[in-house]
């Protein structure tokens, strides 16, 4: 009974093997196919556009006009300059991910030393976050310094040009603008500042939550040990 049948199982899988295969191997004769047809589909286009270049030079030459495609073709070179125009672009926005990976190493290699000093989990949670607010504060102080700019600009601008009325009202409308930015900035600032105390509090009862939960634990290893 076991031999039978453990035949019957080689033999299943041999012809499962063999239907694999086959199909495997029609699939791989559909592909070539495709590729020899577009292949054929590609040396046609060649061949039809190598024609028009050829009548279009003829018809330039009947008329006295010059043919503006000599020695190399133009399409050769627009090639070269969609494929310079690639490269740049490709470059450009491997830099900027090598740079973002810089910043993300030095976070890292930052967090590393954090837990290397003896710190916890939580410890090392708290200070991502208080550099993610770190972060967001420098933005936003940023963007107060350059309307800080802009408008000190505008001032000396106004004050130069002698006190005309327009750009008075000009300087008002700024600073009208300027200063419910810089409410609308300090809003979000006192915001960001109450979200940090408000994760402090919370860190900290974690904390004290851990602690007493690892008490409980010792309390409980210790009446297990005595039992």
């Amino acid at each position: 009974m076991t031999l039978p049948r453990m035949a019957y199982n080689e033999d299943t899988s041999n012809k499962r093997r063999q239907g694999m295969l086959a199909k495997a191997r029609r699939v791989l004769e559909e592909t070539r196919a495709l590729r020899d047809e577009d292949l054929n589909n590609v040396l046609i286009v060649r061949a039809k556009l190598a024609e028009k270049t050829r009548e279009l030079e003829r018809v330039q030459a009947q008329t006295g006009r010059t043919s503006p495609s000599r020695g190399r073709p133009a399409s050769y070179l627009e090639r070269r300059g969609t494929s310079d125009l690639f490269v740049a672009a490709k470059t450009a926005a491997l830099e900027q991910r090598a740079l973002d990976l810089e910043k993300r190493n030095s976070d890292l290699v930052a967090q590393v030393e954090t837990l290397k000093g003896g710190a916890s989990i939580d410890d090392l949670n708290s200070f991502t976050a208080h550099q993610a607010w770190k972060t967001t504060v420098s933005d936003l102080e940023a963007k107060l310094k350059a309307k800080d700019a802009e408008v000190a600009r505008q001032r000396s601008s106004s004050t130069s040009m002698g006190g005309n009325g327009m750009d008075w009202y000009r300087v008002e409308a700024l600073l009208e603008e300027h200063a419910s930015y810089r409410e609308s900035l300090g809003g979000k600032l006192q915001a960001l500042r109450s979200d940090k105390e408000f994760l402090q509090k919370e860190l900290h009862r974690k904390e004290n939550d851990y602690q007493s939960l690892e008490l409980r634990l010792q309390t409980l290893q210790r009446r297990m040990a005595v039992l």
